[in-house]
């Protein structure tokens, strides 16, 4: 489980804080982001991947980007285990994660207890 360094308070009081931005303050368990450098999504404005709250859809166009990168799986490892709960990660939404994660850690190849 992620820890905050600071609070920030939750997503939906974030004020000025972007969702890059709250990342930005939690401490990662899992920090191996050797993957990033080749992301097809560095090509893209980060908000792609971060829509706004009830922005319906609006995921579609970052998973399309991430249905054709090459490091998918290393971002979606990245995210799940890390318990991002925001964003966009190897083509899923933070309610995909959730829902699906014991089956999720398994196309990836990881157990849930890692």
């Amino acid at each position: 489980m992620t820890t905050p360094k600071k609070p920030t308070g939750t997503a939906s009081r974030r004020g000025k804080y972007s969702y890059e931005m709250l990342l930005s303050e939690w401490k990662l368990p899992y920090t191996n982001d050797k993957w990033m450098k080749d992301a097809s999504c560095k090509k893209h404005d980060p908000k792609i991947f971060f829509p706004d709250r009830g922005a319906n859809g609006a995921h579609f166009k970052a998973q399309k980007i991430c249905s054709e990168c090459k490091v998918r799986t290393d971002c979606l490892r990245y995210a799940i285990k890390n318990s991002i709960p925001y964003g966009v990660w190897g083509g899923t939404t933070p309610n995909e994660r959730k829902r699906n994660r014991v089956k999720l850690m398994l196309e990836i190849g990881e157990d849930g207890d890692k």
